[in-house]
């Protein structure tokens, strides 16, 4: 899969954890600089589609944090 915005946002906020045979119990998470030795002999695919179908928000909770934070912006306005 070609890379999108969306890959390389999942990539910085920590998204792509490697498990190595050493210790399966600790995943190493990749960073910007081990991404690309890591694709070279790796690869990763992985669509956008399968990333943003991780995405633990919906339209529910997206309200109801919005509601808090103008809660909030009200309560140190006044």
């Amino acid at each position: 899969h070609r890379w999108t915005q969306t890959h390389g946002f999942f990539l910085i906020m920590g998204g792509f954890q490697v498990y190595t045979p050493s210790d399966p119990a600790m995943p190493i998470t990749l960073t910007l600089d081990d991404i690309g030795l890591y694709m070279d002999d790796h690869g990763i695919d992985i669509s956008e589609k399968d990333i943003l179908d991780r995405s633990k928000g919906n339209t529910l909770t997206k309200f109801l944090m919005l509601l808090q934070v103008t809660w909030f912006i009200l309560q140190v306005a006044t």
